[in-house]
């Protein structure tokens, strides 16, 4: 593993352990326990849960999250080059905003699109889901990176 010294101890701890143990939680729930998981976006009192359209769905954003996870777990270990982790911090911002973007639809198709429709799932999956893409924001907008975010010239 690389010498710690380019990257903050606070997002070097969120980006190596807290990200890939919550992408991991999500993929295990969207393979083990679909179900749950629909549920959480769409209520079954409003459709339910059907596992034949369900499913892959659930196991291709399963795979969405395990190359986040590895990719967090692997590549960023193996470098503190900056510029590498903003790289791979863009990437999974992009998919935050597209995952925020599919609840606030969702919602919308609901007619839940109101903070008295909100249940606890879905305030969970929001503040999760914001959080993780407000911390790549700020580490990408290079916040709180010091002296250490200026990029090197290339010759």
């Amino acid at each position: 593993m690389a010498p710690s010294t380019n990257i903050p101890t606070f997002y070097r701890i969120f980006f190596l352990y807290v990200d890939p143990l919550i992408a991991g939680w999500g993929v295990y729930m969207n393979i083990f326990t679909p179900q749950v998981s629909v549920d959480a976006f769409v209520p079954a009192s409003i459709s339910p849960y059907n596992a034949l359209q369900s499913t892959p769905l659930c196991h291709q954003i399963a795979g969405g999250l395990l190359t986040c996870a590895v990719l967090d777990f692997t590549l960023l270990r193996r470098t503190n080059e900056v510029w590498i982790w903003q790289a791979q911090q863009y990437a999974q911002l992009a998919y935050d905003i597209v995952i925020l973007w599919s609840i606030r639809t969702s919602l919308d198709q609901q007619g839940r699109l109101s903070l008295a429709g909100l249940r606890v799932e879905d305030w969970g999956t929001i503040v999760i889901v914001f959080v993780c893409g407000l911390l790549r924001a700020l580490f990408c907008a290079n916040i709180g990176l010091g002296a250490t975010a200026k990029p090197k010239k290339r010759t």
